[in-house]
């Protein structure tokens, strides 16, 4: 019931979005023929528009809660690299992981880094790591 729930915003919030659209428009066609024909056409197009916009926020947290969801999964499941030290693994567009390349660097506390990072989150610099390797 609970899984996926990024998806299942997502999916509820087109439907919610194509209720408001359709009840705006109906709403507005009804104004139009029984009431003021500019109050009709005001309802069906600032009914839609806002139906529209306002489901923007909620999709958008849905696809949120999609992504620390998949972000999560993926931090559980991380492979340990041959040596039995847990491997440095980077994120690749086409949605692979790749190992870092040979030219990152390992800092003394342990964090391995890319090449393009001069500094560990501990405080040691590139250079530092490198000199005493």
């Amino acid at each position: 019931m609970y899984e996926w729930v990024g998806t299942k915003i997502k999916s509820l919030t087109k439907i919610i979005c194509g209720i408001g659209i359709a009840v705006s428009v109906i709403g507005g066609v009804v104004l139009i023929f029984t009431a003021n024909f500019l109050t009709g056409i005001i309802v069906a197009v600032v009914g839609a528009l806002s139906s529209w916009i306002s489901g923007f926020m909620l999709y958008g947290y849905g696809e949120i809660v999609d992504n620390l969801m998949e972000m999560n999964y993926r931090l559980q499941h991380m492979d340990v690299g041959a040596s039995g030290k847990d491997s440095f693994y980077v994120y690749a567009q086409d949605g692979v992981y790749t190992e870092t390349p040979e030219n990152g660097w390992r800092c003394a506390c342990g964090r391995v880094h890319l090449a393009y990072e001069s500094s560990c989150v501990c405080g040691k610099s590139k250079r530092d790591a490198m000199t005493k390797q």
